[in-house]
């Protein structure tokens, strides 16, 4: 694509504009300002410049242009981002007016239509047989307009005439997956069923997902046989691919940003009635399991992945698959425990309000392992016998082996001590899973494409911090009075130089170069005066209390509630007071 084209549509759009369409914004200074899109806050730290034409947030680090920005919002890549873009600015594009993309466009056009076909079906006489299952699910008319479902007639080639009615090729329907070819000629591959279009982040209805009714059925096309399948989903084509794309997070994306995380379930009726449930910020991966592409998706939304999948032996091993992928990101990943109930749509039919505290309660991935670890031994009171803690280990050390060392460190000391075993043992069994590991992956046979490292909101914090203290001598003495415990590791090691008189010569190589990175980070406060750095430096230290908070509490509170049910009221104890210790020293010291 020329670079001209690009330009050309820069000239004519306003940065501001277009992202005051969707973020309410304040002129301060020459810049404007308002809160992160990109992660919830409530201090703005989010400035757009008219004169670059540039955005950049001070608290989570995303920034650039207008097309970064409309990528990032609406998850799609470049050249999706250049027609937007382009369409709004009134440029034409003429490199993409290429035979590939014209079939795609087609495609595009081709399943809107076809919704519309099903929107249709399911309102008429005909879609009863839907509406009647709609309504023995509990789903309201609002729901069912907000997914666009629709019904499928037992017709073998209704869809596809009023499909060509349109104008629409046999090809352009078998290549989206609507038509099959027959003896006869095209028939539809969806009949009756209710059907669930399957759209991108930015709402581009891409496939389908078509659901069996018990009082209807589904003609094969050629012998006049049931289908038993209870779902038919579209088949790979040149626009769905069905691990690329996020069930309902066009509609979820911005409650994800709202609540600051993303619930994912298995299935697309659990999603629609968690939405029906309030609960819009739950997506689903459509039966698969999470993949890369998926996961890099919901991440420009949130940062914490909070998983609801069935409550069976195939939910618990696609819980496990699916928290793999999401292990080479910082990223919180949560897990909510559905008690007793077989599935969250199970849960939300029962007691919507449960259901809500259950995903406000879900517990970090590594206690909810070990909770339900424990939850399967039939005798919960200490002292365990071998084959208990066997059973508890294995449960939850193959994920723990993962974990980060600090992670790895405090769980395994938690685990010691309720299951009455040395520590030294538990790591022992780390570290032979770590080697395993390293062995695995050794032996990939294809290498894994390199990844920017992505600094964690902690480290961005940080890096400021120091930064300011680094470029302004007078700022010093703040760190006597900061708990140098809320700062990551290495931080704590830069912060301790600059209190003692940091000196580059007398400082370990990697402390220095750290510090040298967090002066360059701190010139974006070049303009303010020492009394506005010190305010700063405040506000980013609360700001860093409230991440180490929030990211150290919930294991506190799953270790209590563990010491509890054991019935060890001295660690409980322990614990309460080193809880207490964080919440009144660092979260309101």
């Amino acid at each position: 694509m020329p670079n001209t084209d690009v330009e050309e549509i820069k000239s004519r759009l306003d940065i501001v504009q277009v992202i005051g369409e969707s973020v309410p914004l304040k002129k301060a200074g020459r810049n404007f300002k308002g809160l992160c899109p990109f992660h919830k806050e409530k201090s703005p730290s989010f400035m757009v410049n008219p004169e670059r034409q540039g955005y950049h947030c001070f608290g989570c680090g995303e920034g650039g242009d207008v097309f970064e920005y409309v990528m990032k919002r609406e998850s799609v890549d470049f050249p999706e981002a250049l027609q937007m873009l382009a369409k709004r600015a009134g440029v034409e594009l003429k490199g993409f007016d290429s035979k590939e993309n014209k079939a795609k466009q087609r495609l595009f056009e081709v399943n809107e239509q076809a919704t519309k076909y099903f929107e249709a079906a399911y309102a008429h006489s005909t879609g009863k047989v839907a509406q009647d299952y709609v309504k023995s699910r509990g789903l309201k008319a609002k729901t069912v307009k907000d997914f666009r479902m629709g019904y499928a007639p037992d017709d073998y080639d209704a869809l596809i005439k009023a499909l060509k009615n349109k104008k629409f090729t046999d090809k352009e329907l078998i290549d989206a997956g609507l038509a099959i070819q027959g003896n006869r000629g095209p028939y539809g591959r969806f009949r009756g069923r209710l059907m669930i279009p399957i759209a991108d982040a930015t709402g581009v209805i891409r496939g389908f997902t078509g659901r069996v009714l018990e009082s209807d059925g589904q003609l094969n096309g050629n012998q006049g046989s049931r289908v038993a399948a209870k779902y038919v989903n579209t088949p790979e084509t040149s626009v769905f691919h069905k691990g690329k794309l996020v069930f309902a997070l066009d509609l979820a994306k911005q409650s994800i940003i709202d609540e600051d995380g993303v619930v994912m379930v298995e299935g697309q009726m659990d999603v629609i009635t968690a939405h029906q449930a309030g609960t819009t910020n739950v997506v689903a991966t459509s039966g698969t399991a999470l993949t890369e592409e998926q996961l890099r998706q919901m991440l420009r939304f949130s940062k914490t992945l909070v998983f609801a999948f069935d409550n069976d032996v195939a939910g618990e091993k696609a819980l496990l698959r699916s928290i793999e992928p999401a292990e080479n990101h910082e990223v919180e990943v949560k897990a909510v425990n559905l008690g007793t109930f077989k599935d969250p749509d199970d849960l939300i039919s029962n007691d919507p309000k449960e259901w809500k505290k259950r995903i406000k309660d879900a517990e970090p991935i590594i206690d909810y392992l070990i909770t339900k670890a424990f939850q399967d031994l039939q005798d919960r009171k200490p002292p365990y016998d071998r084959s208990q803690i066997k059973a508890v280990l294995s449960s939850v050390l193959p994920t723990l082996a993962r974990r980060p060392s600090i992670d790895q460190d405090f769980y395994a000391e938690q685990l010691a001590t309720t299951l009455g075993i040395a520590k030294l043992s538990i790591k022992t069994q780390l570290a032979e899973l770590l080697t395993v590991n390293k062995v695995a992956k050794s032996k990939e046979a294809v290498p894994a494409k390199s990844v920017p490292i992505r600094k964690t909101p902690e480290e961005l914090v940080a890096e400021r911090m120091l930064g300011l203290v680094a470029t302004t001598p007078e700022l010093v003495p703040k760190l006597a009075e900061l708990d140098e415990r809320v700062l990551p590791e290495t931080y704590q090691k830069a912060a301790s130089a600059l209190k003692s008189g940091y000196n580059k010569r007398t400082v370990d190589t990697e402390v220095a170069a750290l510090i040298d990175v967090c002066s360059m980070v701190a010139t974006e406060y070049d303009a303010m005066s020492e009394v506005e750095r010190a305010a700063e430096f405040d506000r980013l230290y609360v700001r860093m209390k409230s991440l180490w908070v929030k990211q150290h509490q919930p294991k506190l509170l799953a270790a209590i509630k563990r010491a509890e049910a054991g019935g060890n009221n001295e660690r409980r104890d322990h614990l309460v007071d080193e809880y207490m210790t964080i919440t009144k020293r660092i979260a309101h010291g």
